[in-house]
């Protein structure tokens, strides 16, 4: 399934919220935000043969309890833990198992068409940011573009300075940052 990443990060958002009530928020393609501040993420790993897929794994991290001042010191300014937005420390266990039902109930929708929505819902900046894009490989330079939305293969649509369109798939991307305050 070429949206498990979606799926499973508005999975996670949406366990969040039930646990804490919390506005949070995604980030293409695979991050958890609160309040400007990372709070997790989704790694998807899998395997074909031919054409049809075989395995998947799916990795959901998300900060529960740490404490921030223990990260190092250049994630403790952009990383968050939900305890911090709680009254106190959260059951992790209760955070996974709404995770697990996330996930099993938009498994079971397996609609793409409602999946993108609700990702598009829960997704900061996918339309109208400036963004600077790193791409994978040697020959791949930096490059300034601004956020025009979700693809209906969960790409994210940029267009570039010169008006140009592209559509951005993860494994292209090594890194997204916000670009400058351009708009347009």
């Amino acid at each position: 399934m070429t949206l498990l990443p979606h799926l499973s990060a508005v999975a996670a958002a949406e366990a969040v919220i039930e646990a804490t009530a919390l506005d949070v928020r995604l980030r293409w393609p695979n991050d958890l935000y609160t309040n400007g501040l990372k709070l997790g993420g989704i790694l998807c790993e899998g395997s074909f043969r031919g054409d049809e897929a075989d395995t998947f794994v799916v990795g959901i991290g998300i900060n529960v309890n740490q404490r921030v001042e223990e990260f190092p010191s250049d994630v403790e300014r952009r990383a968050t833990v939900l305890s911090e937005h709680t009254l106190g420390v959260l059951d992790r266990l209760d955070v996974a198992a709404r995770v697990v039902t996330r996930l099993e109930t938009w498994w079971g929708l397996g609609e793409s068409a409602q999946i993108l929505a609700r990702f598009t819902e829960l997704a900061e900046g996918a339309t109208g940011r400036a963004i600077q894009v790193q791409p994978r490989g040697a020959e791949g330079e930096p490059y300034g573009a601004v956020t025009r939305g979700i693809a209906a293969d969960g790409g994210l649509i940029v267009e570039l300075d010169d008006g140009e369109e592209r559509i951005l798939y993860s494994e292209d991307v090594v890194q997204l940052r916000d670009g400058d305050d351009r708009s347009r």
